[in-house]
């Protein structure tokens, strides 16, 4: 499975890197590929709840914005 979450307040590529080893450490997660240009995190799973891939991200210190 395949998801994308809008990720707000990072500003360099640190922040991107900060992101993605917050996700790619979380079980389940197959890839995780952050985008500083579209503020987006495609993440690529298997049985994990986005709720559980989201408070990865605030944890990271990232707010997630939602639609």
């Amino acid at each position: 499975m395949t998801t994308t979450i809008k990720v707000k307040g990072m500003t360099c590529s640190g922040c991107v890197n900060h992101v993605q080893k917050a996700l790619t450490k979380h079980e389940g997660v197959i890839n995780a590929d952050v985008d500083l240009a579209t503020g987006t995190a495609t993440i690529e799973h298997q049985d994990v709840e986005v709720s559980s891939l989201k408070k990865a991200i605030e944890d990271a210190g990232y707010s997630v914005v939602s639609d």
